[in-house]
């Protein structure tokens, strides 16, 4: 069976419960977030800051004084007073009859009623320029009491605002440090399971590809043993075609050395030619693929052929020299073992 691929199916994250509940609380606590910061003392604090500041510069009216006014009328009076007892007590004196004197001594008592009061319009003044710088002094001290109330409170919602801020770093960190985790986690999951995944296909491939490398070995090693038991086999035979070659050789040559052969310069007589040793000998080299000397050809070649026909020729042609046959017994071998174009 071949392999086959399958593509990896990865899984989509889903975040834990760990996270989904860092998140909610996280959101949770953003709504509670404190609002801007509404004062109970500023508006208040600015009247009295405008007053203070629209109050314009100290002025003083001597005749605007209600309570020199009334020490003035009071002295006048106690001086229209005392310039009447002055002037009875002078005209008493002359016998009751008014006189310049009596006029006089009367005014001047008058005139110092009126000058004790007007000694003492430094000290109203003084008395009216301290009112200015206490009725001052108070608004000041009525804006710092406020202003002391109101850096209270604002410090009380500084610290609710850092305590909410404090608690939302710390929502935030658990939040992020849950999500990294978690998503660390998914992540290493995803890379584990994809690396096993891999590693299963790498061994299935690896599994079919030996299955394949092994069928193949086995026939290969099926065809090195066939080939070799052929090669055995041929050189079994090849063996036997040899020795048997060998024998032939040795009997034609026995037979050769039974044959008379014609020698013109020696006189001999030309004995009879022995056909039957020659067609034997001859029969063995074609039928063996041996060469007269030994040597073995692949009759299933041209090449293997031409050598035996070679061969065969050489034979014949030395038997002829030799004297052993006669040129037609060489031509009638010839026609009959070694023919132009004949297939062995």
């Amino acid at each position: 069976m071949a392999f086959t691929f399958t593509p990896y199916q990865k899984k989509e994250y889903q975040q834990s419960e760990k996270v989904t509940q860092a998140e909610n609380d996280l959101n949770q606590h953003k709504q509670n977030k404190p609002g801007e910061y509404q004062s109970q003392w500023q508006g208040q604090m600015n009247d009295l800051l405008n007053k203070y500041q629209n109050r314009g510069p100290f002025q003083y009216d001597i005749n605007a004084d209600a309570m020199y006014q009334q020490l003035l009328d009071r002295y006048v009076q106690q001086g229209q007073q005392a310039m009447m007892d002055t002037m009875g007590q002078a005209a008493a004196m002359t016998g009751g009859y008014g006189n310049s004197y009596a006029q006089s001594v009367g005014q001047q008592t008058y005139q110092g009623y009126l000058q004790g009061a007007y000694d003492m319009m430094p000290q109203f003044y003084q008395m009216a320029l301290d009112r200015y710088q206490m009725e001052g002094d108070d608004l000041l001290s009525q804006y710092g009491l406020l202003s002391d109330q109101e850096d209270r409170a604002y410090s009380q919602y500084m610290d609710q605002l850092n305590q909410y801020y404090a608690q939302l770093d710390r929502l935030q960190g658990v939040y992020e440090s849950e999500r990294d985790y978690d998503f660390g986690k998914y992540q290493y999951d995803q890379s584990f399971d994809y690396n096993a995944y891999m590693d299963n296909q790498n061994y299935q491939y690896k599994a079919d590809r030996d299955a394949v490398a092994d069928e193949q070995w086995r026939r290969e090693f099926e065809e090195n043993v066939r080939q070799y038991n052929e090669n055995m086999a041929w050189q079994k035979q090849k063996a036997q075609m040899e020795y048997e070659a060998a024998m032939a050789a040795a009997a034609a040559k026995q037979a050769a050395q039974n044959v008379v052969y014609y020698d013109g310069d020696s006189g001999s007589s030309e004995v009879p030619y022995e056909r039957s040793s020659a067609d034997a000998y001859f029969n063995r080299m074609i039928s063996t693929g041996t060469t007269g000397s030994g040597k073995s050809v692949n009759l299933g070649t041209a090449s293997g052929q031409r050598a035996l026909k070679s061969s065969v020729n050489s034979e014949i042609n030395a038997a002829l020299k030799a004297g052993a046959i006669t040129s037609q017994e060489a031509a009638e071998l010839k026609k009959t073992y070694a023919p132009r174009g004949y297939t062995y």
